[in-house]
């Protein structure tokens, strides 16, 4: 009994992660990214290194939410995603690289 009950947990989470992972990791990504953009410019005088790692797991996380939105309906959500996985290291985790264009 206990093996159904993990095994529906997990069915739940994972269709919350489709559901609203994409949505979470975008809004999320982006608070760190403008909180560690603006830790940057208050701590001008004594630079620390937990900015920059904030910044990168924002971006991260930003690119993620991204990734998931052109995975899930196809499309992106912003010309600046689309721009970003366009890049040389990014294009092979393009999910739309193989899709036909429809004008």
């Amino acid at each position: 009994m206990i093996i159904v009950s993990a095994l529906a947990l997990l069915a739940l989470l994972v269709l919350g992660v489709w559901a609203f992972g994409g949505v979470l990791a975008r809004f999320f990504g982006g608070l760190l990214i403008i909180s560690s953009l603006w830790s940057l410019v208050l701590v001008v005088l004594t630079p620390t290194i937990w900015p920059f790692l904030y910044l990168g797991i924002g971006l991260s996380l930003w690119l993620f939410g991204q990734w998931h939105f052109a995975a899930k309906y196809h499309l992106w959500k912003t010309p600046l995603a689309r721009r970003a996985f366009a890049l040389p290291a990014l294009r092979v985790f393009d999910p739309t690289r193989r899709w036909a264009r429809i004008p």
